[in-house]
């Protein structure tokens, strides 16, 4: 396993749960699962894909492109684990890159082609236009309305556990980080950001309507 899939796992029991909704089909329990792993799954982008496609928006690109394929592929997922998750994930995103990759290079070499044969030999047009690329069906539909609906959901946590979520995702900072931040201990941190993930799981399984708990106290 890479070596940068350190950091912070789910409790097992969280990860068991959701897994278990998530081969029930729930569209939201997979939306919280990729976007627990988003983090480790986006470094793992930054260091694999083509310098030439580097940027912040395509490492954005793939993992949602990866995500989608995820979602496609996942009756194909038999493992039990977060780590054997996370593997799943990152095959599906080195196989996207392998395609954003190929991409590029089609686009260049067609380019290419365009700029040298812009005219037959006579001056006159070539009378053909290179056919548009095939406009693949939108199976993105689903996910997207997902994370619109956990990106509600977020918003609608209280005040602590939304600011440690979005440190946390955000800002890419540690549970140390976010607790100095916020003004509380790092332990404090962590149980506020692992108190609104369970917040979210619920309400994206059907527990849209309850009402949020009061924010806890500084500790």
């Amino acid at each position: 396993m890479d070596a940068e899939q350190g950091g912070e796992d789910l409790p097992p029991e969280q990860f068991t749960r959701l897994l278990a909704e998530v081969r029930k089909g729930s569209h939201g329990a997979f939306g919280l699962l990729i976007q627990w792993k988003r983090r480790q799954c986006e470094r793992f982008i930054a260091r694999r894909i083509d310098p030439a496609l580097q940027s912040k928006d395509a490492v954005s690109d793939i993992y949602q492109d990866a995500m989608i394929e995820a979602w496609r592929d996942f009756h194909q997922f038999r493992g039990a684990s977060e780590g054997e998750f996370y593997g799943f994930l990152q095959s599906i995103i080195a196989n996207t890159i392998r395609d954003s990759r190929r991409r590029f290079t089609d686009t260049q070499k067609r380019d290419v082609g365009r700029e040298i044969r812009l005219r037959d030999d006579d001056g006159s047009s070539p009378g053909f236009e290179p056919a548009a690329s095939a406009r693949q069906p939108d199976r993105s539909a689903e996910l997207h309305e997902e994370q619109r609906l956990l990106a509600a959901e977020i918003e609608r946590l209280p005040d602590d556990y939304r600011a440690a979520w979005t440190l946390y995702f955000e800002e890419n900072l540690s549970f140390v980080e976010i607790g100095n931040r916020m003004g509380r201990s790092g332990e404090a941190a962590r149980k506020l950001f692992h108190r609104g993930f369970a917040i979210l799981r619920e309400r994206m399984n059907g527990g849209r309507g309850a009402d949020p708990p009061e924010s806890p106290g500084h500790r």
